[in-house]
């Protein structure tokens, strides 16, 4: 999975440094399967997400709102126009850029991990393959 962080304010640069470590980062818009673009702005006084309706935004809003007890709105007119790239303005706080950077960081793991099998999958399919294998050994009178 390709990510392009965009923005030189220190929210951006601590969340490149935490997805440095699972995804691949790349600088451009046009290599990247999700974009984020984070603004640090003196002035706001919630989180502000600009994106699509998408699972991006979802898995991220999520772990935000938990986060932080500042206000978090989301605009949907905005100058965002794809489900894969979204625009993240921060009050210059240090708990609302820790959640977002935290929120980044989770929501992305969320996407990685959604396709992952339920916990406890393996144990049980170990157990019914043991299972079969005695049932298979009883059957040829190996004991």
């Amino acid at each position: 999975m390709r990510i392009c962080i965009l923005g030189d304010n220190d929210s951006a640069k601590v969340i490149r440094g935490y997805l440095s470590e699972n995804f691949v980062l790349v600088k451009s818009k046009r290599q990247a399967d999700y974009t984020i673009v984070v603004t640090v702005d003196d002035e706001a006084n919630a989180i502000l997400f600009d994106s699509v309706d998408g699972i991006l935004e979802r898995n991220i809003y999520r772990h935000v709102r938990v986060l932080t007890d500042i206000r978090v709105e989301t605009k949907t007119a905005g100058g965002v126009q794809d489900e894969r790239e979204l625009s993240l303005t921060v009050p210059n706080k240090d708990t609302a850029m820790k959640a977002v950077e935290y929120g980044v960081l989770r929501g992305f793991l969320d996407i990685l991990n959604r396709n992952a099998p339920p916990p406890g999958i393996f144990k049980r399919m170990l157990a019914w393959i043991v299972r079969v294998f005695k049932r298979m050994l009883a059957w040829i009178g190996v004991r």
